[in-house]
């Protein structure tokens, strides 16, 4: 290249940099209904993808699942920038752009105006892009499958810190849940103890101890389907359980299960013995990070089951039952004229939870005649065993007391 050529060529590199922005600012002025024109066109594409998202994202709120953050940041940005832009174009619409007393176009305001819609635009093109989401929302993490309060005093069985007795207990189970030599535990005791109220007041500890990483809870009550527990399983472990084949569902729920580091495993209501390995619950060696507790009407069960520790619900003391009792109805069982027949009616209960609750609610604001009846029906009541009392519970105080006002 000779000094000639070198020179024109620096020389139309600096004509290129003198010329550029004094040019640049006359495409805007060229340009400005084309870039007004294409904003509208974008910012109505953008309404559209915006209106979409926005609607899965309110049926994703109605199904109870989770926004993803991302979904929630575009949305916050693509509506910002319509309303922006609606207002801008808004303006545009009746802005005069001319100056001199409307002799001559007012270039600086031109230029402003479409550089402005042009950035608009550019970030309108950019949003519609990163609009086309896979999904807007994941499922929710699902519902503690214990009282908010650890309590349930007023809706089943009584608050286990009126119990001192309960409280123990739950001391030594919470105590037994961290040693690892041991796996499956079996809370046993009569019918309307407490029992699924006392185990769900140990997955509520143990989840605020972070002492696993997953808690779930079955229900497997007197004739047990061996398809739905796994089916309830899978639920609560977030799994979709698609085969039909009874091996590949219990493989793939074992499979499941050994992905978690810890895991609780509440099995409320066993009436018979469980073949875990059946259901694809691993146990002992082959996960000793997952632990069982199973609730039963029967020590036999549990042993039948293997348990490692068994803990006995006995009834409540007197002292406890008056007070979930006195609880229960209110302070009106204090009064002289009342308080030696409620005494005895709560004795009637027999320090089952669930027959003084049953039987204090119902008498709630009753008249001193029906809370006679319903002493005199549970007197009438000789058996001992669970069924016949909350029979003869709900038959004196459900069915009778509440026609009296």
């Amino acid at each position: 290249m000779t000094a000639v050529d070198i020179a024109v060529s620096v020389l139309a590199k600096l004509l290129e940099y003198m010329v550029r922005p004094i040019v640049h600012p006359f495409g805007y002025i060229v340009h400005h209904n084309t870039n007004i024109n294409g904003l509208r066109s974008q910012i109505l594409c953008l309404d559209n993808t915006r209106f979409g998202v926005q609607q899965q994202v309110d049926v994703a709120g109605r199904n109870g699942e989770t926004v993803i953050p991302v979904v929630q940041d575009w949305l916050a940005k693509a509506n910002g920038l319509a309303t922006e832009s609606h207002n801008f174009l808004s303006d545009e619409v009746g802005k005069n752009h001319s100056c001199l007393s409307g002799t001559c176009p007012d270039l600086k305001l031109i230029y402003q105006s479409s550089r402005q819609a042009k950035k608009r635009r550019m970030a309108a093109d950019e949003l519609i892009e990163g609009g086309k989401f896979d999904r807007v929302s994941h499922p929710a993490r699902r519902p503690p499958i214990w009282p908010s309060t650890g309590i349930t005093a007023t809706t089943v069985t009584g608050d286990l810190d009126c119990f001192e007795s309960r409280k123990a207990q739950l001391r030594l189970i919470m105590e037994t849940l961290e040693d690892d030599s041991v796996n499956i535990i079996g809370v046993y005791g009569m019918g309307g103890i407490g029992k699924t109220t006392f185990v769900e007041e140990v997955a509520r500890q143990a989840d605020a101890l972070q002492l696993f990483d997953e808690i779930v809870m079955v229900v497997v009550s007197h004739k047990p389907n061996l398809r739905k527990l796994q089916g309830d399983l899978a639920e609560m472990l977030d799994l979709n359980l698609k085969e039909e084949g009874e091996l590949l569902r219990t493989a793939r729920l074992r499979e499941r299960l050994n992905q978690v580091k810890r895991i609780l495993i509440i099995m409320d209501d066993v009436w018979t013995p469980l073949d875990l390995r059946t259901i694809g619950i691993p146990q002992g060696n082959l996960h000793k990070g997952c632990k069982i507790i199973l609730t039963s009407r029967s020590l036999d069960v549990c042993n039948a089951m293997n348990t490692q520790r068994n803990f006995y619900m006995d009834i409540l003391s007197q002292v406890e039952s008056w007070n979930l009792f006195r609880n229960m109805v209110g302070d009106t069982v204090d009064s002289m004229d009342l308080n030696p027949i409620a005494t005895k009616v709560a004795k009637r209960c027999s320090g089952l939870p669930l027959a003084i609750v049953t039987v204090a609610r119902a008498l709630r604001h009753r008249s001193k005649h029906a809370w006679r009846d319903a002493l005199r029906q549970l007197r009438s009541s000789t058996t001992n065993d669970i069924k016949g009392i909350l029979a003869s519970c709900y038959a004196a105080c459900l069915k009778k007391t509440l026609t009296f006002q």
